[in-house]
């Protein structure tokens, strides 16, 4: 039911992108209208309705299966990783991407850089940081 009424109003399937960025509104008007266009395209696909039914259900059992080893498989990690999160993620809270960095070991600490004034989606929000972040 929830997901047929968005159904009914293009604003309120955009205005279920809020929180994934920290200031949804400030966003460049054309990125702002490809999301509009985007999620109303993804509310009237049925393919897009049933993957996105389908997630939800195999989250219920893959979250925390995945949760329970992940501390062991990223302390055995050998490559560098570079953690990039939004100080205003509404989606992951913020406390999540420092036990996320904790988890690496000393020797391979994880690098997290901390993105003041963006959400969940940083590469949306500042892409140019994210650039200046890649080596």
């Amino acid at each position: 039911r929830a997901y047929n009424r968005l159904r009914r109003d293009p604003q309120v399937a955009y205005r279920t992108l809020a929180p994934y960025y920290a200031h949804l509104e400030q966003l460049p008007q054309d990125l702002r209208d490809f999301l509009l266009l985007r999620v109303n395209q993804r509310v009237w696909s049925d393919r897009q309705r049933r993957a996105f039914l389908g997630t939800l259900r195999s989250l219920v059992s893959w979250l925390p299966a995945q949760q329970k080893g992940l501390a062991q498989r990223l302390a055995t990690s050998l490559h560098p990783t570079k953690i990039v999160w939004g100080v205003e993620d509404q989606i992951t809270r913020v406390q999540t991407a420092h036990l996320l960095a904790s988890l690496y070991p000393p020797d391979r600490a994880a690098h997290l850089t901390l993105i003041p004034g963006a959400g969940h989606n940083v590469h949306q929000e500042f892409p140019e940081k994210i650039v200046e972040l890649i080596p």
